[in-house]
């Protein structure tokens, strides 16, 4: 049975004041997190874990300090506003997008029920909108087959946009 704050508000006015004082609290917490994300969601380059930063230097190295436009990516890019959902590595022009799934040999949030099913939404989102979302664990990372991988896929994104730049 769901009561609403009014009718909570006749039967016990101290629970109902706890709970307004939640509504807000919870509320004042979304809007904070909010603005922070979009502070950090169209960042280009990055700071983040040390998976993100290796990778981050890999492209770096791949497509140099100041990359042909169509190769710049942004890092902790929202993409599907107002979600809070970002990408660890965005091209949005290429619509590719890159995750890198840390902690999964030791019980991390990507190994978790309850953070598998989010990833599962978000990854079905962004397929919804028509992005390509490659992920990769660290172990590809530091191999460097994940940057290999995202360049190729960058190439061949470019060339069929320049082939036919009406999909």
């Amino acid at each position: 049975m769901r009561l609403t704050l009014k009718e909570l508000r006749r039967l016990s006015p101290q629970t109902a004041d706890r709970v307004e004082r939640d509504i807000e609290k919870r509320a004042g917490d979304r809007e904070r997190r909010v603005k922070a994300s979009a502070e950090r969601g169209h960042s280009v380059g990055g700071e983040g874990s040390y998976l993100e930063a290796a990778f981050d230097q890999q492209l770096r190295a791949t497509f140099g300090r100041e990359p042909h436009p169509a190769f710049r990516w942004c890092t902790e890019f929202r993409f599907a506003l107002p979600r809070l959902y970002r990408f660890d590595f965005a091209w949005p022009n290429l619509l590719i997008a890159v995750e890198l799934e840390g902690g999964i040999w030791n019980g991390g949030r990507h190994t978790q029920a309850r953070g598998f099913i989010e990833d599962a939404r978000k990854y079905n989102l962004a397929a919804e909108m028509g992005w390509t979302v490659l992920r990769y664990p660290g172990t590809l990372v530091n191999s460097g087959e994940a940057v290999s991988q995202t360049e190729q896929m960058l190439r061949t994104a470019l060339r069929k946009l320049q082939d036919d730049p009406k999909p």
